[in-house]
């Protein structure tokens, strides 16, 4: 095997962590408002200080990526995997804590399910379409869990 497609990966990698550093600062900027609007202006009830907690989780996250990045370390796959998964479990905490299922940005865990999957795949080589997309948070998913003629009907 050449060196030429472990260059290319590699490059790929690197450009793909600092696209995922720079989408979790976005979030995280959406995060802190969205809590701040809710509990200050809005005046609803969350447990702040938790969902802090995962910010801070997540920001920190970020300082330990970004020193991976500038250290010159080789980023790997399976690296940008976990990042994915920590990226969608802190989604999942801030989701649980602000209400479950109850929260109206609940959809989001879904589009931010597909936009993981869909990073995931082009980091397999293959692709991920809005209508396959759509297909598997809806009909696949209920098929794959043997729940198509109850979930739908």
């Amino acid at each position: 095997m050449s060196s030429t497609p472990d260059s290319i990966q590699e490059i790929t990698n690197r450009k793909n962590l600092l696209l995922l550093v720079t989408l979790r600062w976005v979030a995280v900027a959406g995060q802190i408002a969205a809590i701040a609007i809710t509990s200050f202006w809005l005046e609803i009830r969350l447990p702040v200080w938790q969902m802090a907690a995962v910010i801070v989780f997540l920001i920190t996250l970020n300082l330990v990526t970004l020193y991976r990045y500038g250290s010159g370390a080789v980023i790997t796959n399976a690296e940008l995997f976990v990042d994915l998964l920590l990226d969608v479990a802190t989604l999942t905490m801030l989701l649980y804590l602000s209400g479950g299922a109850t929260n109206p940005f609940v959809t989001l865990f879904l589009l931010q399910t597909l936009n993981e999957a869909s990073k995931v795949m082009h980091l397999q080589g293959a692709r991920l379409s809005p209508f396959k997309s759509l297909y598997l948070a809806t009909l696949g998913g209920a098929k794959a869990l043997r729940l198509e003629d109850k979930i739908g009907t």
